[in-house]
């Protein structure tokens, strides 16, 4: 079962839309995109806390989930929710560094070196292992999204 992505003209659509700016955004559209990349918060919202948006506010709650700590997300932005990771690898199948990383000519022995996958299944838990090595980190930064668009679980989400 996939989960259900949620897109920033669905959540705009659960917001005050008064592009009062009391969030720091221009818009509310913009407080959208910043809440899927995890720069902002609901409570960043002040017209969303009112009685009015309750029931917008819970809905956003069952996306979004209890407030994150930065320790939560790792430096190239993926965001793990372990509760719901199987450990299946489909995140890392598709990760070009992490084909690469499985695929040796015939013959030829692994190095003993770090890992070059940005992701790795450790005690049947998807772990980034290497943050630097994701294309979101590259000089110029790359648009990718392979490893969370993959995950069959809902279990990897990248944000920033």
């Amino acid at each position: 079962m996939t989960q259900e992505r949620i897109n920033p003209l669905q959540i705009y659509q659960l917001l005050p839309c008064t592009d009062c700016k009391a969030c720091g955004c221009e818009t509310c559209l913009a407080f959208a995109f910043e809440l899927i990349s995890r720069e902002k918060t609901l409570a960043d919202c002040p017209d969303l806390q009112k009685e009015e948006f309750s029931s917008s506010m819970e809905l956003l709650k069952e996306y979004f989930g209890e407030e994150l700590e930065e320790a939560d997300i790792a430096e190239s932005g993926h965001l793990i929710k372990q509760e719901k990771c199987v450990g299946c690898g489909d995140c890392i199948m598709v990760c070009s560094l992490g084909r690469r990383s499985r695929v040796r000519p015939r013959g030829e022995m692994p190095a003993f070196t770090e890992s070059v996958s940005v992701l790795q299944v450790i005690d049947g838990i998807i772990h980034v292992v290497n943050p630097y090595r994701c294309k979101r980190k590259a000089d110029p930064p790359e648009y990718c999204r392979a490893c969370a668009m993959r995950c069959p679980f809902g279990a990897l989400e990248l944000v920033r």
